[in-house]
């Protein structure tokens, strides 16, 4: 900066040259604030854009563990269903199992109470029977008779005894076999605590990274404030500039008094993004959606000329722009020349119309080689389309 000042102080010859240094110098300043503020940007919109993506893999994580837990409910409530069915399997089993119990208790009843009376009673007794045959032929065929019929009520008790133990088999398999769902389903059970505590850990994470998101939104939004004021000096610079110079006598610039300007990127002639507004797919996210130029691209290098005489009061990187000129012509018409690979003026230089001034490049916000240029009338930015005879 001081050897700036020294080699005007020892150069310096007209009103105008100390107007265009005033203005560079305070742009400068403005434009390296403006450079710090969209590197804070940037980070935050990276920092924001891994938030929003982390967020998204932990929503997609929660989707796949709510699934999980789906299927888990779906298998724990058939799990409950066969342990219901068993359930019931086991109360009709103890009941079938409580019956033959009973029939047993009344067969062993009804034969000892058979043999007793058989006994106790007179002549029809077992004994008396036995004693009382006329003939042992007689006693042989009655004995064989009670014996018989006690035979018949012991293979009845045997065979309601048998019935029983295989109820009570059945019951143990039945008992088995609930005690194995029951396993599985709190194997189940287990796994869906861990699911369900899994997915309150990754709610909790979602709504860190939520808060997180606005936060960095807010940031983004206050750096985007903060380049608004800073374009907004920007234009009111340029705007007093173009007043001052048009006021010096010592102006050798052409004044511009209307015409068409001569085409500043003569290698190529096709426009690919016009003034105004254009969607935020066109910037691929790089770019203003309130497009304040033409872009015309051309071949990396390429000239760009001056559309008009004029006095240069801007040649340096300019943030979005990357390497940018500006040029006074006069009665308050300003032109910008953005995204350039190299300058070939500087501040305070009178340029000619036609006259090569930088060269094309992809530097500032840019996704390609091309020239933005751009059209300022007392600092506003207007369609540069009508002084280019478009």
């Amino acid at each position: 900066m001081k050897t700036i000042f020294k080699t005007i102080i020892a150069i310096i010859t007209t009103f105008t040259l100390c107007i265009g240094y005033t203005y560079a110098a305070t742009a400068s300043e403005l434009n390296a604030s403006k450079n710090e503020l969209n590197q804070k940007k940037e980070q935050a919109q990276d920092e924001l854009e891994d938030i929003q993506s982390e967020k998204t893999s932990t929503t997609d994580e929660i989707d796949q563990i709510n699934d999980s837990i789906n299927d888990l409910n779906d298998k724990i409530d058939d799990l409950q269903n066969q342990i219901d069915d068993l359930n019931d399997k086991i109360s009709e089993n103890e009941k079938e199992i409580e019956e033959k119990e009973g029939e047993i208790t009344q067969k062993q009843d009804l034969l000892k109470t058979r043999l007793v009376a058989m006994y106790k009673s007179g002549g029809n007794s077992y004994l008396s029977v036995l004693l009382g045959s006329s003939s042992a032929l007689d006693m042989i065929i009655t004995y064989d008779a009670v014996e018989d019929i006690a035979k018949a009520d012991t293979n009845l008790i045997d065979t309601i005894k048998e019935e029983k133990v295989n109820l009570e088999n059945k019951k143990k398999e039945l008992e088995s076999n609930k005690t194995e769902v029951a396993s599985k389903k709190t194997e189940l059970d287990s796994e869906q605590a861990s699911l369900n505590a899994k997915k309150i850990e990754k709610q909790e994470k979602v709504s860190k990274l939520s808060a997180e998101e606005q936060k960095t939104q807010q940031e983004i939004d206050s750096y985007n404030e903060q380049i608004r004021k800073v374009n907004n000096q920007l234009s009111a610079i340029a705007k007093a500039a173009a007043k001052n110079t048009n006021k010096s006598k010592n102006n050798s610039a052409k004044v511009y008094t209307g015409g068409q300007f001569t085409w500043p990127c003569p290698s190529y002639t096709r426009i690919s993004n016009y003034f105004g507004y254009r969607s935020a797919a066109e910037t691929n996210g790089i770019g203003s959606t309130n497009h304040k130029g033409i872009d015309m691209a051309a071949p990396y290098g390429s000239d760009i000329l001056a559309a008009e005489s004029g006095v240069v009061i801007l040649a340096s990187y300019a943030s979005g722009y990357g390497n940018c000129v500006m040029i006074n012509h006069g009665g308050g018409v300003v032109t910008l020349y953005g995204h350039a690979s190299s300058l070939c003026c500087s501040v305070g230089q009178t340029v000619s119309r036609g006259q090569v001034i930088a060269k094309v490049g992809s530097t500032g916000n840019s996704t390609g080689n091309h020239l933005h240029f751009s059209v300022l009338i007392n600092g506003t930015y207007v369609n540069p389309a009508s002084y280019l005879g478009m």
